[in-house]
């Protein structure tokens, strides 16, 4: 199951516009194909990306989901990459 339904640009406007919960999300390259899967709070968190150059030019799109709690998200991450590992034999590319 992915972290949302759909993609979502990846760009400031969208990032300022989400939730300050906790959450897991993904990132994704000009191809739609996921290359990283984070969580925590979402806001703070996806708007970091922004800073990192090395991922930064990678990352086209972006979807997420929130939870309920810190925890949550956790599980759910490690849930996302397990499927990950299992469908694409690696880890995402910035994992």
């Amino acid at each position: 199951m992915p972290a949302a339904k759909r993609w979502m640009d990846f760009n400031e406007e969208n990032v300022k516009q989400l939730p300050n919960s906790y959450g897991v999300f993904q990132f994704a390259n000009d191809k739609k194909e996921i290359v990283y899967i984070g969580e925590g709070k979402l806001k703070h968190n996806i708007s970091m990306h922004f800073s990192d150059e090395d991922t930064a030019e990678s990352i086209v799109y972006f979807r997420y989901r929130e939870n309920d709690s810190k925890k949550s998200s956790k599980q759910r991450k490690n849930i996302l990459l397990k499927e990950y590992r299992e469908k694409n034999g690696k880890m995402p590319e910035f994992n």
